[in-house]
């Protein structure tokens, strides 16, 4: 498949990553775009910036490229923000970048909710205050409570959904587990639950993800070896889940060593979402975080 032929819908990518980040996602959403998931835990600011061989190119440089292009977009200009900012929370340097993460949060917020009736924009708050409090009972070690709390959900069509119980649960289990870097808890409901089926993929990656902002990039690659998901004969950056991709191709050429190439490839591309979208992915390469093989760049 062509780098030029390769897309993923930015708008429905930031709405979803908008949506995980408060943890009301349904299920039809989390399927197809869980790869774009936020939530990944920062890395430890201790950890020195990867970079090429050559050392011109580092995570934070290519991030700054990003950025740029991110600035040319119009229409979709807020979601891909949105992208840049995952990718910073992905390779743990929001720090080096001030408040941007905050504030494509922000406008994300606004895009996807500001134009709705005052009483849905009352339940989507009341909906992530209830959220939050699952959040801390969860991470607390009171999981009854927290499924509690997101039992009372309210149901706003179209925008929050109230997919609760059974796998619902720990799958934003999982990802609070993960996001707080309890990876030992995250680790234990990964291998307990054995009905995750076409999610299993997903939740590994989540879960290895975490491990690599920890900084523990070697038990992250031998947790996917162990769970059978790297694409054969390709690198640990890359889990199976569909063909290769334009966006692989380039996570395993900023992975393997070769982001001059993969930085090049990224810039050419003619479309500024695909451009925008291809440098996080190779940032993010770069910083070691795996992604699926099937990743897009735009549509």
């Amino acid at each position: 498949m062509e780098l030029s032929s390769v897309a993923i819908d930015i708008r429905g990518a930031g709405m979803f990553w908008l949506r995980l980040q408060w943890s009301i996602v349904p299920a039809a959403w989390l399927v197809a775009m869980l790869s774009l998931a936020q939530e990944s835990p920062r890395a430890s600011a201790a950890h020195a910036d990867a970079q090429s061989g050559d050392g011109t190119i580092t995570v934070v440089s290519v991030l700054e490229m990003t950025k740029t292009a991110a600035e040319q977009a119009d229409r979709q200009g807020v979601w891909l923000m949105l992208r840049v900012a995952e990718a910073m929370e992905r390779t743990g340097r929001t720090d080096a970048f001030g408040s941007y993460v905050s504030d494509a949060k922000r406008a994300a917020e606004e895009a996807a909710y500001g134009h709705l009736p005052l009483r849905d924009r009352e339940i989507i708050k009341a909906n992530r205050a209830l959220d939050d409090k699952a959040k801390r009972a969860l991470l607390s070690g009171d999981p009854e409570s927290a499924k509690q709390y997101l039992n009372r959900w309210r149901f706003v069509p179209h925008y929050d959904t109230c997919d609760v119980g059974g796998i619902f649960f720990d799958i934003r289990f999982l990802f609070w587990e993960a996001e707080a870097g309890d990876l030992a808890a995250a680790v234990r409901r990964l291998k307990t639950r054995t009905d995750w089926q076409g999610l299993r993929p997903a939740m590994t990656l989540r879960v290895a993800r975490a491990y690599v902002a920890a900084g523990r990039r070697s038990e992250a690659v031998e947790l996917l070896r162990n769970a059978q998901v790297l694409v054969a004969g390709v690198d640990s950056c890359l889990v199976e889940n569909g063909e290769l991709g334009a966006a692989a191709k380039l996570r395993q050429l900023a992975c393997g060593g070769q982001a001059g190439a993969a930085v090049e490839t990224a810039m050419a591309l003619a479309g500024v979402g695909a451009r925008t979208v291809a440098l996080t992915v190779v940032a993010e390469g770069l910083a070691g975080i795996p992604g699926f093989s099937d990743e897009r760049l735009e549509r």
